[in-house]
């Protein structure tokens, strides 16, 4: 919920000078997303969690793009295949259908 929401924010601030700051933080967003995902998704706004999931992986992706820019051609890739995978699995699940028309 708006914790992890809160726990993102505070670790993308670490990011640039504090990796190790910056990692101990975003597991402990991902600890909590995972053990009150169900809750969140039941009693709140479900798309909350979901968008705050890709948010929070983008921009790990994009961070990881500029500070290790050997490898910026496969974090370019990651980005749009989690969107569209995430995409993919949402309209499976919610309509049992990938791209029908």
């Amino acid at each position: 919920g708006y914790i992890g929401i809160a726990l993102v924010f505070t670790s993308f601030y670490y990011m640039p000078h504090r990796p190790k700051t910056c990692s101990s933080i975003n597991s402990l967003s991902y600890l909590l997303d995972a053990l009150d995902g169900h809750v969140t998704r039941f009693f709140f706004f479900a798309a909350l969690n979901m968008v705050t999931d890709r948010y929070t992986t983008t921009c790990l992706l994009v961070f990881f793009l500029f500070a290790w820019s050997r490898w910026s051609l496969a974090f370019r890739e990651l980005i749009p295949l989690d969107l569209t995978s995430f995409f993919a699995h949402v309209c499976y699940i919610r309509h049992g259908w990938l791209w029908a028309s």
